[in-house]
């Protein structure tokens, strides 16, 4: 998959990015730029690591998503294809192997499907929920997100000192 950004230069190893698309390049976006990369190798570390969660899918999600995987495509994407698309055909991608996890993992349990997904499809799961609005306003208990307006500065009775 291409990156959104579209100039790049390696150096060490490293891309760093120059222009961005639609965004203004200032010392907020170059800060911004340093933590993606930090972002990317988070990413790489955990990708060493197993990645494979056993998850519940509510059978109707579970049946679309291997109805996605089932269906012929004929794999051409639009050319040139502009960076929404490539995202919608990315994420219709990791619906379709989502159904391949059902096919090859799920078991009925009453009326969800018990299947084994990547973290990796459940973070694009997230993102789409979260950008269509069905997460709501809060974090749930099981989420590492600061809390709204605490910027991520909040102090945890079990926080850790680097």
């Amino acid at each position: 998959m291409q990156p959104i950004f579209k100039k790049q230069q390696i150096e060490a190893g490293r891309r760093t990015w120059h222009q961005y698309d639609g965004a203004v390049n200032s010392d907020q976006y170059q800060q911004y730029e340093g933590e993606v990369a930090i972002l990317a190798e988070v990413g790489a570390a955990l990708r060493r690591q197993p990645t494979t969660l056993t998850m519940r899918l509510p059978v109707r999600l579970a049946s679309q998503a291997l109805a996605a995987w089932r269906r012929d495509d004929d794999g051409q994407p639009a050319d040139p294809e502009s960076a929404e698309q490539r995202i919608l055909r990315y994420r219709a991608g990791a619906l379709a192997l989502i159904g391949l996890a059902v096919e090859q993992t799920g078991r009925a349990d009453g009326d969800e499907i018990i299947c084994e997904l990547d973290a990796w499809f459940i973070g694009t799961a997230m993102e789409a929920a979260d950008e269509y609005g069905l997460l709501g306003d809060r974090t749930d208990a099981g989420s590492f997100a600061p809390e709204p307006g605490t910027r991520g500065g909040r102090q945890h009775e079990r926080g850790i000192d680097l």
